[in-house]
């Protein structure tokens, strides 16, 4: 597995997104807001892999994140709202 980051400057939060769809994932982001969108560097995850992902949240973040992929033949997945206090060893799957 690869691992991705954010810089930022609180306890990192570590999850897994597999890819099972057909197309590269080359762009990850994570949202408060479902608006702004901050991205993880150096995505390429090709179909039929998984990563582990470390999102280091500010003082001000808050459990409820949104995240997307860009995928390249496809364009964005909808948004999913993850709660990371909740589910701290979340696993995000593209497709099914």
């Amino acid at each position: 597995m690869i691992l991705f980051s954010l810089n930022a400057a609180s306890d990192p939060i570590k999850f897994i997104v597999e890819n099972n769809t057909s197309a590269t994932l080359i762009e990850l982001q994570i949202s408060a807001n479902n608006y702004s969108w901050s991205s993880f560097s150096s995505v390429n995850l090709s179909s039929s892999n998984s990563a582990v992902f470390e999102w280091i949240p500010t003082p001000e973040s808050n459990c409820v994140q949104y995240v997307r992929g860009n995928f390249k033949k496809g364009g964005w997945s909808a948004p999913i709202k993850i709660d990371f206090c909740k589910n701290p060893n979340v696993k995000i799957t593209f497709g099914s």
